[in-house]
């Protein structure tokens, strides 16, 4: 929902012909009838050169000045998608709330549909719950286990047999003072969603992935956890440790910390498959 402030409006139009749905007639004039169906994009509120259009919902929000540099050149910012890596190797020191702080606000920043921002990042530093979360991701997998020792009906036997490898070396039977599972990190970060809708799931794992990115540029490494993504959503007795409501979806989960690691050359990936029309 969004609002005209006439004094400033110097008549332009600019707004009318930026916005997707109509919502702006020439004049400019809010279209009364179909208000209701602004999605809050902001494209109005960012192309209006006067700042006379202001969003409903989000008066407490901070906008800074806007940069019409682009402040990240092509080359640096392959460079950064390169060296991207899963880290399993963190230093003892706990990440600082300040860097943990600055992640989560990265991740905040990218564009979601209707501007709904229907995530939420939870984030926890507590060794003892980690361990706590650990054990019981550990006794849900082992259950697991014992079903995919025998064939599961539609599964492949090839999967189910990686499967078993899988739940057994990295999670219920690591090798002997190895922890496979969440590799000793000082942290944990979870993305939800409180609407399983695929756009706000997709919503989510942007944001997540923009922050996993963003770390990089701080020194902090992070590594993707699938375990602990499907424990979360499918054991009701682990959501209440990092507290997580039972009617929020788990989108991604990661353990972050210090690097350490020194790596010399970047991994090799295959170009994406395209088909062009």
């Amino acid at each position: 929902m969004i609002t005209i402030d006439y004094e400033k409006c110097t008549r332009c139009n600019i707004c009318a012909g930026y916005c997707p749905g109509g919502i702006i007639a020439e004049g400019p004039e809010i279209n009364k009838d179909i208000h209701c169906r602004c999605v809050n994009c902001g494209h109005c509120f960012m192309a209006c050169p006067a700042g006379a259009i202001s969003l409903k919902g989000f008066d407490d929000v901070s906008v800074p000045p806007y940069s019409k540099d682009i402040p990240v050149l092509p080359e640096a910012m392959e460079t950064l998608l390169r060296r991207r890596r899963s880290i399993r190797h963190y230093r003892p020191e706990p990440v600082s709330r300040e860097h943990l702080e600055r992640i989560v606000a990265a991740a905040s920043l990218v564009p979601t549909a209707h501007n709904w921002r229907a995530f939420k990042a939870y984030v926890c530093t507590d060794r003892a719950v980690i361990s706590e979360v650990r054990d019981k991701i550990t006794r849900h997998c082992a259950g697991l286990l014992d079903v995919l020792k025998k064939p599961v009906k539609n599964m492949p036997d090839a999967m189910r047999q990686e499967l078993v490898f899988a739940f057994d070396h990295l999670v219920v039977n690591p090798p002997e003072g190895r922890d496979s599972l969440f590799w000793n990190a000082p942290a944990l970060l979870v993305y939800t969603t409180r609407n399983p809708h695929p756009l706000c799931v997709g919503d989510a794992w942007t944001a997540s992935f923009a922050g996993a990115l963003y770390a990089e540029t701080l020194g902090v490494g992070t590594c993707y956890n699938g375990f602990l993504i499907m424990s979360l959503n499918e054991e009701p007795a682990i959501k209440p440790l990092l507290k997580i409501p039972d009617n929020e979806l788990v989108v991604a989960g990661f353990t972050l910390g210090y690097q350490d690691e020194e790596h010399f050359r970047y991994p090799p990936r295959r170009p994406m498959p395209t088909v062009w029309i």
